[in-house]
């Protein structure tokens, strides 16, 4: 579930399967003043990273962690 990626990644971290994950983050506008976020995932030691873009800083953070842990859970 993508709800519970950011902590299943950090359950990950906890046991000692991966490092903890990292996320940065950048705001935009769009013509209207919203914000756009947009955040990447990585782990050290893993030669990928995720990146995504949403309205909402938590979904953004959401979607990347996500991938990263399908992307994770392949590879273990």
């Amino acid at each position: 579930m993508p709800e519970k990626a950011i902590n299943q990644l950090q359950e990950l971290a906890q046991k000692e399967y991966i490092s903890m994950p990292n996320y940065k983050f950048e705001e935009n506008h769009n013509r209207n003043g919203n914000p756009i976020w947009t955040c990447e995932c990585w782990i050290d030691g893993i030669d990928t990273s995720f990146t995504n873009t949403s309205t909402s800083k938590k979904q953004c953070k959401r979607a990347s962690a996500y991938d990263m842990l399908l992307y994770v859970l392949n590879e273990i």
